[in-house]
């Protein structure tokens, strides 16, 4: 079965993962990772009539429902530590053997995709005991303060700046956000 396209937030998520890497937070991660078959498909054996006979065969009531999460990261101590609570149900559930499945969503996203992933989060915590965290990377700020995994730890480097500027300007996402270094920094001093 082909990968599907990478959304924007993937992408960005995945710029803000390369940094975590790089900063000593994250081992390493996975993009869409194995999946999970949540419920299993179903068949009935139904009476068909041939020609002289009749056969029994299968026939289909419904196909199997499975779920990818966008992303399995795995932790360093440093990681777990100073991610506790950033992430959904983490101050609760910790990061059982130092994992974190996420799910990317947008900051505008429909009622149908918003319902669906609850659905799917709530059948993977009860089939295996993993909880996927949904994560937004960015929600721009001109229109209130809405809480967005950027505003919540750091911008990656990678996102903070104009393109196509003869001098370098911060983006709004630079602006609004801290470095990766900043925030370590904030977060090792019990902030």
């Amino acid at each position: 079965m082909p990968k599907r396209k990478e959304s924007n937030e993937e992408r960005q998520f995945e710029a803000w993962a390369d940094e975590a890497v790089k900063h000593g937070l994250v081992r390493h991660y996975v993009k869409q990772p194995d999946s999970w078959e949540l419920i299993p498909a179903r068949w009935v054996m139904v009476e068909k009539q041939l020609k002289t006979k009749t056969k029994t065969v299968e026939k289909s009531v419904c196909r199997a429902h499975s779920y990818t999460a966008d992303f399995r990261l795995r932790l360093t101590p440093l990681g777990m530590e100073l991610f506790r609570g950033v992430f959904q149900k983490t101050d609760l559930l910790g990061f059982p053997y130092g994992r974190l499945y996420l799910d990317t969503k947008g900051g505008f996203q429909d009622r149908g995709s918003t319902a669906e992933f609850s659905i799917n989060q709530k059948l993977v915590y009860e089939k295996t005991g993993i909880w996927v965290a949904k994560v937004v990377p960015w929600v721009s700020q001109s229109r209130g303060r809405k809480k967005c995994l950027f505003l919540d730890t750091w911008c990656p480097h990678s996102l903070r700046w104009m393109t196509n500027r003869k001098m370098p300007t911060l983006n709004a996402m630079g602006s609004e956000c801290l470095t990766v270094e900043e925030w370590i920094d904030g977060r090792g001093k019990g902030k």
